[in-house]
């Protein structure tokens, strides 16, 4: 994101916020306050386009779902991370659209609970590097081209006026076009494979099948996009977002090739069925999240350090290391160690 965690006291409810205007990312962590209309501060200086909020407890008993607001459906509609269901239309946002220096929430329990803490991933578009977009299917093999603007690196496809999973293709686990392994923030399957999904392009990439997935006709998808590392070009920001792919040692190893620390690291195997692990800085290395389910955040001991060029797996637990097993992990960097930020009436 953008250096240590700082209270950030935009808003009605305070927040510790790591944030990257540079890269158009932050990580920030609040404590709900069950008021419709309130507001907390990202971070960044441009209003952004994709948020993904997930509760890091139970509330009233429950999981909470991972909630989405994409710029492209407005601020009347959501989806979930964690579900193939379209848009629909319901008050988590407020009914308003972030701004530059905040977003807002309604009272929903799955955004904003006074007995809740929540993490909030934002993301904007920036020239060169990040796009997140939408285009409309064809239905036709040789699908929509989509100009980014960069060569990606990472596309996130969803379907936003159909059901459909959430799907993830990056060049390190396709090498040559076209890329035909996806995996699936929604799903704990293992890498699907068998379908031409896209190419990857200098300026874009263009969906090369039919599937449901990614290009029904007339179906309205959404996307978030990163500029390719210097495995295949040399993105506008270095040194911001990588993906590593490694095979499970069943025990401790090193996971290196970043060329940063990452304070963010998505983990998903590959070659079978296992949930989705998310860590960040912010919340603490210990800590994990899983996309495809609505659980609260867990207590863990699979990573053991975040390092100068990766990260290091402490044991060799089947979700990020069993023995043979191969996985993907897709990193950004952030800022490191959060700080106690003491604006606002919340510390």
């Amino acid at each position: 994101a953008g250096g240590p965690a700082v209270a950030n006291t935009d808003g009605t409810i305070n927040s510790q916020v790591s944030a990257n205007n540079s890269l158009g990312f932050s990580i920030a962590t609040y404590t709900g306050n069950s008021t419709n209309g309130a507001t907390i501060g990202h971070g960044l200086d441009s209003a952004p386009e994709m948020i993904i909020v997930k509760s890091l407890n139970t509330i009233g008993g429950s999981s909470k779902a991972w909630t989405v607001y994409v710029e492209p459906l407005g601020n009347t509609k959501n989806l979930y991370l964690n579900s193939t269901n379209s848009a629909s239309v319901y008050n988590f946002w407020g009914n308003t659209s972030p701004t530059s220096s905040v977003l807002s929430l309604s009272s929903d329990t799955n955004v904003n609970s006074s007995v809740g803490n929540y993490v909030a991933y934002s993301f904007t578009s920036k020239p060169g590097f990040s796009k997140v977009g939408s285009y409309t299917g064809n239905g036709s093999s040789s699908g929509p081209m989509v100009q980014t603007g960069f060569q990606p690196a990472f596309v996130m496809i969803k379907a936003s006026s159909a059901a459909g999973s959430w799907n993830i293709v990056d060049d390190k686990r396709d090498t040559t076009n076209p890329a035909t392994k996806r995996l699936f923030a929604n799903l704990a399957n293992a890498e699907g494979t068998g379908i031409n999904v896209l190419d990857f392009y200098a300026n874009g990439f263009q969906i090369k099948n039919n599937d449901a997935g990614f290009n029904s006709n007339g179906v309205t998808y959404i996307y978030l996009a990163f500029a390719a590392d210097g495995s295949t070009a040399t993105p506008s920001l270095a040194n911001s977002f990588a993906p590593e792919i490694y095979t499970g040692n069943g025990g401790t190893q090193a996971i290196t090739g970043t060329g940063f620390k990452p304070d963010f690291v998505w983990i998903k195997k590959r070659s079978g069925a296992q949930v989705h692990n998310l860590y960040d800085s912010v919340r603490g290395i210990n800590k994990v999240l899983y996309s495809d389910l609505t659980n609260a955040q867990a207590t863990v001991t699979s990573i053991s350090s975040f390092d100068t060029n990766g990260f290091t797996l402490a044991n060799g637990g089947g979700d990020t290391n069993a023995s043979g097993s191969t996985y993907v992990s897709w990193n950004w960097k952030a800022g490191g160690t959060p700080s106690i930020n003491t604006d606002g009436t919340t510390t």
